[in-house]
């Protein structure tokens, strides 16, 4: 007899026997046992747990059922952080959408003049976003809310949480005043190096000047947010979120459209939507402090550097990160506010229409990151949520190529009334695509990357798309490619993120989410998740 045959012969002696003759186990003992029966042309796979002493078959449909359960379950918890998260990250970019829709129905010059203006915010308050998530660990690794903790444990988070709360505040204050400095002094230099031309620098420096005016709020409301996410109360946000996109809207519409004062009404409305957000979380923080519900805001002094320093090692990570992707932004609007302004003004609607669905994503991204980490001990929940989010992002990705089809083919009369221009924005449309596309399934890669504690190469993955999209621009200059060859260096600036984030996969699989995941260390990951 073969050695094969032999084999399966006394497979299935020992699966009768088995099944005659059950072990004996202990009442406290669980096993779970695979017994395989094979025959001639099929193995049939039964699942044993002991319950009580005994051991129970599951079937097929009570397996099928609890696998259905956990995606569910798995969804839920993605939906739950998410949703709420949306509003909060869609404001800044939804009312840079609202300017430009407003101020497009004006001045193809003012609307040209825009562009610069949001590669030049979009960058610094970028630079800063790191505050927000520094708030929302601190916060919520020290919750005081844990359950199983002391009273004397209970006082010291309290303590501390309230200490870091009133640094990072005072922080956020200073660094939006430095802004507002930095901007006054070296703006005409700023819009000139993002490629902004005579005829456009006039309206695009009286915009710059008043819409600084907001830093201090924006970082204000920066930190405010990750208090808030950091209490687990995600709905606040939300709520100001929308306020705040209410008032611009309004203030948009009275300012610009009705009084018809261009790009200023557009500076003046942002400031006063952004102070209106910054107040309000400031009392509600206030109130919830007082009601023994969230923590207390009260004056801990200046702040210490010593304070921060455990954070600093993953703040420059993350500040890498950011400040490539916005080097690659800033690169392409400059490419496209050369051209000419009809040029500049198509690439504002485009850029601003792309910026905001690109936000859209992120939302499930920041879920990737607080849930993979948080259920980092199990393996096999790791990589369900892993999938899971990749096939959200791939979902989400192919919707908001859909919407940005639709809209730049068919309502691009929204954002400007310049035929000539609007002509230029159905051109970029698989371009944009294109972009959207790839965007959300690299967010979902990044915020997986960050929640396993794999995040090191994501600056080195940021550089390379910029260099592959300057390289780009360069090429396309030489051609003539015009504003389209500037659209598909986006394209490959997320192209090449996503080809080095399956690349380091590959490399690194024994500690990456995807496959066998031995998480490389805790520390680093837990100052962000």
């Amino acid at each position: 007899m073969p050695h094969n045959a032999g084999t399966l012969a006394q497979l299935n002696t020992k699966a009768r026997d088995r099944s005659c003759s059950p072990p004996i186990l202990n009442r406290d003992d669980t096993e779970l046992t695979d017994v395989t029966v094979v025959s001639g042309f099929y193995a049939a796979k039964r699942r044993r747990r002991d319950v009580d002493g005994h051991h129970q078959v599951i079937p097929d449909s009570a397996r099928k059922k609890q696998a259905a359960h956990t995606s569910l379950s798995d969804l839920v918890d993605v939906a739950s952080l998410a949703v709420p998260s949306l509003g909060a990250v869609l404001a800044d970019p939804l009312i840079s959408l609202v300017d430009t829709a407003c101020v497009g129905q004006v001045s193809s010059l003012q609307l040209a003049s825009l562009g610069p203006n949001t590669a030049i915010f979009n960058l610094i308050f970028q630079v800063f976003a790191f505050l927000s998530v520094t708030t929302t660990n601190v916060l919520a690794t020290n919750s005081i809310q844990a359950p199983g903790i002391s009273d004397k444990e209970r006082k010291r988070r309290l303590a501390f949480s309230e200490m870091m709360l009133s640094y990072t505040l005072c922080v956020a204050m200073m660094l939006g005043l430095c802004i507002i400095v930095f901007l006054e002094a070296v703006g005409p230099w700023l819009l000139a190096l993002v490629g902004s031309s005579a005829d456009i620098l006039g309206p695009a420096l009286q915009y710059l000047r008043i819409r600084a005016t907001a830093s201090p709020a924006v970082m204000l409301v920066m930190v405010a947010q990750g208090a808030c996410f950091g209490q687990q109360d995600a709905w606040t946000p939300l709520k100001v979120a929308s306020a705040v996109a209410i008032i611009n809207l309004a203030g948009d519409y009275y300012l610009i459209i009705q009084r018809g004062l261009g790009v200023i009404g557009a500076g003046i409305t942002c400031p006063v939507a952004q102070y209106f957000g910054a107040i309000v979380f400031i009392i509600y923080l206030q109130r919830m402090g007082r009601r023994d519900k969230g923590i207390p805001l009260s004056w801990q002094g200046w702040p210490r550097l010593a304070a921060f320093r455990p954070y600093l090692g993953v703040a420059t990570t993350l500040l890498a990160r950011t400040l490539f992707t916005m080097c690659s932004y800033t690169s392409i609007t400059a490419a496209a506010t050369s051209l000419g302004t009809p040029e500049a003004a198509a690439h504002q609607v485009t850029l601003q229409l792309f910026w905001f669905l690109s936000f859209v994503p992120e939302p499930l991204s920041m879920a990737a990151q607080s849930l993979v980490a948080r259920d980092s001990s199990d393996p096999a929940r790791v990589k369900r949520l892993t999938h899971l989010l990749l096939n959200l992002g791939l979902f989400a990705g192919i919707v908001l190529a859909a919407i940005v089809a639709f809209i730049m083919t068919k309502l691009s009369w929204l954002f400007t009334s310049d035929a000539a221009v609007a002509a230029d924005v159905g051109q970029l449309v698989p371009q944009a695509m294109c972009s959207t596309l790839i965007c959300s399934i690299v967010m979902m890669f990044d915020g997986i990357s960050i929640g396993s504690g794999d995040f090191r190469h994501l600056p080195q993955t940021n550089l390379l798309g910029w260099l592959v999209t300057g390289t780009s621009l360069v090429i396309g200059r030489h051609l003539k490619g015009g504003l389209g060859s500037v659209w598909w260096s986006l394209s490959l600036f997320f192209a090449t993120r996503l080809l080095w984030h399956v690349v380091h996969i590959y490399k690194h699989w024994t500690t990456s989410a995807f496959g066998k995941y031995q998480r490389p260390g805790h520390q680093e990951v837990h100052a962000i998740a």
